[in-house]
């Protein structure tokens, strides 16, 4: 769970559900649920009928929602599709004008119908879902109906190669689109995961049409680039949600080449699990880019907060003076302010006079010692002598400081 403290800070689930509770008020649950000795109570996430049993209490529990699901289709979690909607809400908080009325689309609802059902619910947004799969379209509507929100949400069963052109009601404009594609390429092996990260948590759940697809993700989130390059304004901002991280580059470059005024990308983080949501505007004032994730910001402070360091002693050939010259150079590139400059002029100028000062005081031992060595052979030890110039060094150095 070392990823939570990343979750959205409006995420419910930043504080983990009260399995206890859970148990206790739904028996579905309380037959997945594991008790200890000391009774504390956990959930065995490799199973996936644990895992709805979780979503389907927690959607009844916190949001009021009724929700079934036909065997072997994607199981949701909740932490990371609220990660995304929330992310959603930052993201048109730089709509300008935004009214309440807020209208979504999201491609390739699923069977659950989450994402517009958790969209009306926690945001009262309008969705309209678009379904290829004829049984997860019909389990959709189910959901819709048991809920009673056919006025606020409708599903459409598309053919399989329709995104969202021929999908969208022609005279209404939509806030975003949202898309949670297959992962996957068509008879690929899971890229490997890196050696320091665990395992995944939950248990592997959905069809093959839901997790993997020709091309990857990749190729899928690309035929929506080309739709929304159609389509421009009509949707004020494009999104989707990536399973891997070398998969945002390509696509901001063909959202850009598409005619993109303006991209941004978040990480989710929720468990052991991360995703990364891509966005892309054809609006020139809706500037999305400067939305940063909890995750991004405290990356960003920690590389600020790391010192600047230039080793110039690996360089061959610098004398004192032209160190001293480089770091000016180098102070100017970083554009240091007038105030900051007086202040290490100021420091530069005494570091050059110790500089130099152990300079003159290496050279005088040099000769020195060889003077020693000459007359006072036998007398006075390498130790004696380190010791008598190391000392006027460090007053000297002293002097400088104060």
């Amino acid at each position: 769970m070392a990823m939570n403290r990343f979750m959205h800070p409006r995420n419910p689930y930043k504080t983990p559900p009260d399995f206890k509770q859970l148990a206790l008020e739904y028996p579905e649950f309380r037959e997945k649920a594991i008790q200890n000795l000391s009774g504390h109570v956990r959930l065995d996430f490799r199973n996936q009928g644990s895992v709805w049993a979780l979503t389907k209490s927690l959607l009844h529990q916190d949001f009021k929602l009724k929700v079934e699901i036909i065997p072997d289709r994607l199981v949701p979690t909740l932490p990371l599709r609220l990660n995304y909607l929330l992310w959603l809400e930052d993201l048109l908080n730089f709509v300008p004008n935004e009214n309440k009325n807020v209208v979504g689309v999201d491609i390739g609802t699923g069977a659950c119908c989450i994402y517009p059902l958790l969209a009306w619910k926690h945001l009262s947004w309008k969705m309209l879902a678009t379904e290829t799969d004829e049984k997860s379209y019909e389990c959709a509507q189910q959901n819709i109906e048991r809920n009673y929100l056919q006025e606020v949400i409708t599903v459409k069963l598309v053919p399989s190669d329709t995104f969202l052109v021929g999908a969208l009601e022609e005279d209404v404009s939509y806030s975003f689109c949202m898309c949670n594609p297959p992962f996957h390429k068509d008879n690929a092996p899971p890229k490997s995961r890196h050696p320091d990260r665990h395992g995944p948590r939950n248990a592997p759940t959905g069809t093959k049409v839901e997790v993997s697809v020709s091309g990857g993700e990749e190729a899928f989130v690309s035929r929506i680039v080309e739709d929304s390059a159609l389509l421009k304004t009509k949707i004020g901002i494009y999104t989707v949600m990536l399973g891997h991280k070398s998969s945002v580059a390509p696509l901001k470059q063909k959202a850009i080449e598409a005619g993109a005024a303006d991209v941004a990308s978040s990480v989710f983080c929720q468990g052991r699990t991360t995703r990364w949501g891509f966005a892309w505007t054809f609006h020139p004032h809706y500037k999305i880019s400067s939305l940063k994730s909890p995750f991004e910001m405290e990356k960003k402070q920690q590389k600020a907060n790391q010192p600047f360091t230039h080793d110039f002693l690996q360089e061959e050939g610098f004398t004192y003076d032209m160190i001293v010259s480089r770091i000016v150079q180098l102070l100017e590139k970083l554009e240091v302010g007038d105030l900051t400059a007086n202040i290490y002029t100021l420091k530069l100028k005494y570091q050059t006079q110790l500089i130099n000062l152990t300079h003159t005081l290496n050279s005088e031992a040099q000769v020195l010692k060889s003077t020693f060595k000459l007359k006072f052979q036998n007398q006075v030890s390498k130790s004696t002598l380190k010791l008598k110039f190391s000392t006027r060094l460090s007053n000297s150095t002293h002097q400088l400081n104060s």
